[in-house]
C-alpha cells in the first residue's frame, strides 16, 4: 500500500532456530499467515518495542500504512534467520531480501566516478556467480547528474580564466616596458664587447625564463595554498582536491603552456623598441584584434551557453572564453583611441591651472608612454567590476530563483505517495490559522493543430497575480495590475444548484424508470472545497425512493449535477461478450426518467427544473430521455454563468501563436476542452518551466465544471505565514502533504558547495584585479620616473622645487588612473552584459530560471574602487617620495654612460 499515511509500525524479532522467550498476553502478537481473516493465527512472536516511523524515513510510505490496508511487517535478522523461523509455509510468504549500504557523505568524489560504474559491474558479476537471488543498484543516475554538473561548473571557470589570463599577459607586458631601459643599458654594454644578436637574444632569454620561472613557481605555491583553504572552506577535502586538480598532468600542462607564453611576451615587449597606435597604419595588434572580435560574433551567432551546452563541450568552451577575447578588443580600442583622447584633453584644459597643463602636455606629447598603463588600468578595473557584478547576477539568480520556483512562503500539494489532496489532509479553518491561504490549479495540457505544444496550466484567483512573489518587469510588457485586470470577471463567478441542508444525513431520491436499468450518482460541491459522490444506486423499470446517506464532507453542501452511468454489470457482461465472441452486443440503456423532488432530512429541496442533459441525456416535459453507453459521461446538471462563453487567459508566445485570428484557442487539459480567449502574453511566470497557461480559478473551476461537472478542483495552496510556522506544518496533519519552503529552498540554493565556490572565486578575482591595478598604477609611476628623467631634469633647471616635481609625477598618475577608470568601467559593463546574456548558467551550475538579469553591487563596488584609490595613492606617494634625488641619480648615470 503505497498510497498509506502515517500510523504505528510493529516491530517483531526472530531469533534464529529458537522460540522466543515465553511472553504474557500483553506483550505477544498474534502473527496472521496469509491475506485472508480466516486464515491460521500463530501466538509465538515476541514484541519487543513499537515505533512511530517519521516522516521522509525509508519505506515510509509502505510501512507507515493503516488499520486494514497496513500489510504484515516482519523484521528478522538477515536472510537466515528467516528460513529458520518455525514459521509454516514460510517458503510460500511473499517476501523480499535486501540490503541498504548508504553512500556515506565524501566518500565519493569527482575522480571517483569514472570508475564507480565499473566496480559495480564487477561486484554485480561476482555475485551472479554465487546467487541469483541478489543483485547490486546503485544511484548511477543522481552520480551522472551530479558528474554532469560538476562539468559544466569546471566550464564556467573559464570566464575566470580568460580573465586571469588577458591579466597576466597585460602585467608581464607593462612590467617588460619598464625593464626595457635597462635592457638596452645591457644591450648596448654588450654589443661594445662584441656579442653577437644571438648572444644578446639568449641572455633576454634566460633572464626573462628565470623571472617566469620564479614568478610562476611562487604563484603555483600561492594558488595552491588558496585552493586547498577554499576547499576546505567549502567542505572538500583539501589535499586530495588539490592532488586531484593542481597537480594532475593536465594542470601541469596548462601551466607550463601559460609560463611559455609569458615568457615569450614579456621577451617580445622587451625587445620592441615602443609602441606607437597613431595614424592609420595596421599592425600586428590590430589584426589579432580583428580576429578576435570576429570570433567573438561568431560566439554570439552560435547562441546561449546553458548547461547543456557547456556539459557537451565545444560550443560552451568557445562562449565562455567571450571575457577575455572582449577584453583583448576593448584594449586595443583603448590603445587606439588613446593618442587623440589625450590631444583632445591637452586643448581643452589649456585654461586649467599650470600645473594641470603641464601635466597634460607631458601625456599628449608621448602617448605611447601611457598606452600600455592606461590598458592596462582599463583592463584589470574591468575584470574587478566584472567579477564584481557578475557575483552580484548569480546572488540574485539565486534569490530570484527560489521566488520564481516557490512563489509563497509556503507551497502545500498533494503527496504522489499517499495520495491525499490538500482538501482531505485538513479543513480550511486549519490551513487559514497559519496564515492567508490561496488555493491554485495545477495540470498539464496540450494545444492542437501544426506540431501541436504542450504546456503547464495554472489557475490562481486573478488579485493573487498582483502580490505575487518571484514576478519580474521583464516577464511580460504588461504590469501584474494589468495582467491581474486582463482575467478577472466583472463578478465572481459560482456553481449553480441545490443547496443541501447542514443538519441533513439522509437523502431521499424519488424516481421513476420507465425503460433499461441505470446507475444514478449525486455530485455534491462540499464546504471543503472539492466534490463528495452520493451513489444512488442501479435501479431498474419501476417507481423508486432510495435512501441513501449523505457524507460528512457533502453536508451543508451544494448538489451541482446528477450523474447517470450505464449498469457496471451490464458493461461487464457486454464486453465480455464482445471479446469471447464475434457478435454485436448491445451496450446501451434507453429510457425515460422522471426525477421527483429530493428530500434531504426531512427537507423538500427545490425541484430540479430547467436543468439541461448532455452526454445521452434530454430533458424534456415528459421527463428525461436517457442513452446510456459504457463510452459517453452522461449528465443532468443546471445551466452554469459561463455557458457558451470563453475564459480570459495568459500564455506563453508560442502558445499565443497557435491562437485564432480572433484570439481563441481550445485548450485541452485533462479530459476537458474548453474554449479560451488570450487576453495577455508572458515569457514566464512564476512555478511554471516552459510553455504557459493562466487562468482565473474560479472562473476556471466553473467552466471545467460546466463540461465535465465534479472533476476539477485546486489541487494545491500557496501559504503566506511567518518562517516559524514550518515546524507546525511538519506535523500532522499538513505532514501528510509535499510542503515547500521558499526559504528552505534558498538556503538549499545558497549552501550549494558549487555556488559557493563560483561566488567566493569571483570575489578573490575582483580584488585581485583592484590590487593590480594599483601595482600597475605604482609600476607606470616608476616608469615615469626613469623614462621622464630628461623631462623632469629640465623642469628642475628651471626652477622647479622637489615638491613641484612630485605634485607633477602625482597629476600624470591621477590623470592616467581617471582614464583608466572610465576605460575599466566601460569594459566591465560590456563584458557584463555580454556575459549574462550568453552563459546562462546558475552559481550552482544548473538552468537559470529566471534567466539571469545583470546585477551590479554598487555597494561593494564602491568599497572596491575606494580601496583601489587608497591602496593606488598610498603607492604612487611611496614610489615618488624622493623623486627629487632619484631624479638627480638618474641623470648623473646618464652623463656617466
Amino acid at each position: 500500500n503505497l498510497g498509506a499515511v502515517d500510523g504505528l509500525a510493529r516491530w517483531v524479532a526472530l531469533r534464529s532456530g529458537r522460540l522466543p522467550a515465553p511472553c504474557t498476553p500483553a506483550s505477544c502478537e498474534l502473527l496472521q499467515i496469509g491475506g485472508s481473516p480466516a486464515a491460521p493465527k500463530l501466538p509465538f512472536l515476541h514484541v519487543v518495542g513499537r515505533a512511530t516511523l517519521r516522516q521522509g524515513s525509508p519505506l515510509d510510505s509502505y510501512f507507515a500504512a493503516t488499520g486494514q490496508r497496513r500489510p504484515p511487517i516482519l523484521l528478522a535478522n538477515g536472510v537466515s534467520g528467516f528460513s529458520q523461523a518455525p514459521l509454516p509455509d514460510a517458503d510460500t510468504i511473499a517476501r523480499t531480501y535486501g540490503w541498504v549500504v548508504p553512500v556515506a557523505p565524501r566518500s565519493i568524489h569527482v575522480w571517483d566516478l569514472p570508475g564507480f560504474g565499473a566496480r559495480l559491474e564487477r561486484a554485480q558479476s561476482s555475485l551472479e556467480q554465487s546467487t541469483d537471488l541478489f543483485s547490486v543498484s546503485a544511484p548511477t543516475d543522481a552520480i551522472a547528474a551530479t558528474r554532469a554538473t560538476g562539468s559544466v561548473a569546471g566550464e564556467r571557470l573559464l570566464i575566470l580564466g580568460g580573465d586571469a589570463a588577458v591579466l597576466l599577459l597585460g602585467f608581464a607586458v607593462l612590467a617588460s616596458t619598464r625593464l626595457r631601459r635597462d635592457h638596452l643599458a645591457v644591450r648596448r654594454r654588450l654589443t661594445w664587447f662584441g656579442a653577437s644578436r644571438s648572444q644578446i637574444l639568449l641572455v633576454a632569454a634566460t633572464e626573462v625564463t628565470a623571472i617566469t620561472a620564479a614568478a610562476t613557481l611562487a604563484g603555483w605555491a600561492v594558488g595552491t595554498g588558496a585552493g586547498a583553504l577554499l576547499a576546505r572552506h567549502l567542505g572538500a577535502p583539501g589535499l586530495l582536491a588539490i592532488e586531484h586538480s593542481v597537480l594532475t598532468a593536465r594542470a601541469l600542462a596548462i601551466g607550463c603552456a601559460l609560463a611559455a607564453l609569458t615568457a615569450l611576451v614579456m621577451l617580445a615587449a622587451l625587445r620592441t623598441d615602443g609602441i606607437a597606435f597613431g595614424g592609420v597604419r595596421l599592425t600586428l595588434v590590430d589584426v589579432a584584434a580583428l580576429g578576435a572580435l570576429g570570433a567573438v560574433l561568431l560566439a554570439l551567432a552560435r547562441g546561449k551557453a546553458d548547461a547543456n551546452a557547456l556539459a557537451a563541450g565545444g560550443t560552451g568552451v568557445v562562449l565562455l572564453l567571450l571575457p577575455a577575447l572582449v577584453l583583448f578588443v576593448l584594449a586595443v580600442v583603448v590603445a587606439r583611441l588613446l593618442a587623440p583622447l589625450l590631444r583632445a584633453v591637452e586643448w581643452t584644459g589649456r585654461r586649467a591651472p599650470a600645473q594641470l597643463r603641464l601635466a597634460l602636455l607631458s601625456l599628449a606629447r608621448s602617448p605611447g608612454r601611457v598606452v600600455l598603463s592606461v590598458v592596462f588600468f582599463v583592463l584589470s578595473v574591468g575584470v574587478a567590476l566584472f567579477a564584481i557584478a557578475y557575483r552580484a547576477t548569480l546572488e540574485r539568480g539565486e534569490q530570484e530563483q527560489a521566488r520564481f520556483a516557490v512563489p509563497a512562503p509556503f507551497v502545500l500539494q498533494e503527496s504522489l505517495e499517499r495520495l491525499v489532496t490538500v482538501q482531505e489532509a485538513a479543513p480550511a479553518a486549519r490551513y487559514a490559522a497559519l496564515g492567508h491561504v490561496t488555493p491554485v490549479l495545477r495540470d498539464s495540457g496540450y494545444v492542437s493543430g501544426g506540431a501541436g505544444r504542450d504546456f503547464t496550466f495554472l489557475a490562481l484567483p486573478a488579485d493573487r497575480i498582483a502580490q505575487l512573489d518571484g514576478w519580474r518587469s521583464d516577464f511580460s510588457a504588461q504590469g501584474r495590475l494589468e495582467l491581474a485586470q486582463s482575467i478577472r470577471p466583472a463578478q465572481v463567478p459560482h456553481l449553480r444548484g441545490v443547496a443541501l441542508p447542514k443538519a441533513a444525513t439522509r437523502l431521499t431520491v424519488p424516481l421513476d424508470v420507465a425503460g433499461d436499468p441505470l446507475g444514478i450518482a449525486l455530485v455534491v460541491l462540499n464546504k471543503r472545497g472539492d466534490f463528495s459522490t452520493v451513489a444512488v444506486g442501479q435501479l431498474g423499470r419501476g417507481r423508486h425512493a432510495p435512501t441513501v446517506a449523505v457524507p460528512p464532507a457533502a453536508r451543508g453542501g451544494t448538489l451541482v449535477a446528477v450523474r447517470l452511468s450505464f449498469p457496471v454489470i451490464a458493461a461487464f457482461v457486454a464486453g465480455h461478450k464482445e471479446s469471447g465472441t464475434g457478435l454485436s452486443v448491445s451496450d446501451a440503456s434507453t429510457g425515460v426518467l422522471r426525477l421527483g423532488r429530493l428530500v434531504a432530512g426531512g427537507t423538500v429541496l427545490r425541484p430540479l427544473t430547467g436543468w439541461i442533459g448532455s452526454g445521452g441525456v434530454r430533458n424534456k416535459s415528459g421527463g428525461l430521455r436517457y442513452l446510456l453507453n459504457r463510452a459517453a459521461d452522461s449528465i443532468l446538471r443546471p445551466r452554469e454563468p459561463l455557458e457558451g462563453s470563453t475564459v480570459p487567459v495568459i500564455v506563453s508566445p508560442a502558445i499565443a501563436g497557435a491562437a485564432a485570428l480572433d484570439g481563441t484557442l481550445p485548450l485541452h487539459v485533462g479530459n476537458r476542452t474548453i474554449l479560451a480567449q488570450v487576453v495577455a502574453v508572458a515569457r514566464y511566470f512564476p512555478s511554471i518551466d516552459g510553455e504557459l497557461v493562466v487562468a482565473d480559478l474560479p472562473t476556471w473551476l466553473v467552466a471545467a465544471n460546466t463540461v465535465e461537472p465534479g472533476t476539477t478542483v485546486p489541487s494545491e495552496l500557496w501559504l503566506d505565514a511567518p518562517p516559524a510556522a514550518a515546524s507546525r506544518l511538519a506535523q500532522r496533519p499538513f505532514s501528510v502533504l509535499d510542503v515547500t519552503s521558499q526559504e528552505a529552498t534558498a538556503a538549499t540554493l545558497r549552501g550549494d558547495p558549487l555556488a559557493r565556490g563560483a561566488i567566493a572565486l569571483l570575489l578573490v578575482t575582483g580584488v585581485v584585479a583592484g590590487l593590480l591595478a594599483a601595482v600597475g598604477l605604482m609600476l607606470t609611476v616608476v616608469g615615469d620616473l626613469r623614462d621622464e628623467s630628461g623631462e623632469l631634469y629640465d623642469l628642475e633647471a628651471q626652477g622647479a622645487t622637489p615638491r613641484d616635481l612630485r605634485r607633477h609625477l602625482l597629476l600624470r598618475a591621477a590623470i592616467v588612473a581617471v582614464l583608466g577608470l572610465a576605460g575599466g568601467v566601460a569594459a566591465g559593463a560590456i563584458v557584463s552584459a555580454l556575459v549574462v546574456a550568453v552563459v546562462t548558467v546558475t552559481a550552482g551550475a544548473g538552468v537559470a530560471l529566471p534567466p539571469l538579469l545583470l546585477t551590479v553591487d554598487w555597494r561593494l563596488a564602491g568599497l572596491l574602487l575606494a580601496a583601489l584609490a587608497v591602496v593606488s595613492v598610498l603607492a604612487v606617494l611611496l614610489a615618488t617620495r624622493h623623486a627629487y634625488e632619484r631624479v638627480s641619480r638618474w641623470r648623473f648615470s646618464e652623463g656617466i654612460e
